[in-house]
């Protein structure tokens, strides 16, 4: 999998389906305001650090 190029793990063995709520401040922000598919956040994190 691409993140395991990075270095971050983006699994867990105690999650639900649910949407995540995200805030962010900083650059890219705008990219993080409301609730996600916890597997879009990688895609965002991913986009924003240029990490394929």
């Amino acid at each position: 999998m691409s993140h395991n190029k990075s270095g971050i793990n983006f699994g867990s063995y105690a999650h639900t389906g649910l949407p995540v709520e995200v805030f962010a401040q900083g650059a890219g922000q705008e990219n993080f305001a409301g609730y996600y598919d916890n597997t879009d956040i990688y895609e965002k994190v991913a986009a924003l650090t240029g990490v394929k």
